[in-house]
């Protein structure tokens, strides 16, 4: 989803139990959607949380 982009081109992903900025490149986007390149398949995505920054650590 397109509210998942950060800073113009960058998504929060969660790499090693900590989130981590992510440049991303931005292909298309649509009113709710964003086609982008720059991550593996199955990268795992964190949405936008109030007080979530770079090198936290998560849990799931």
């Amino acid at each position: 989803p397109r509210k998942l982009i950060v800073n113009n081109n960058e998504v929060f992903v969660v790499e090693n139990g900590k989130i981590i900025n992510k440049k991303v490149n931005i292909i298309q986007t649509s009113e709710e959607y964003c086609i982008v390149t720059g991550l593996e398949d199955g990268t795992q995505i964190s949405k936008k949380t109030k007080g979530i920054h770079n090198d936290m650590s998560v849990k799931f």
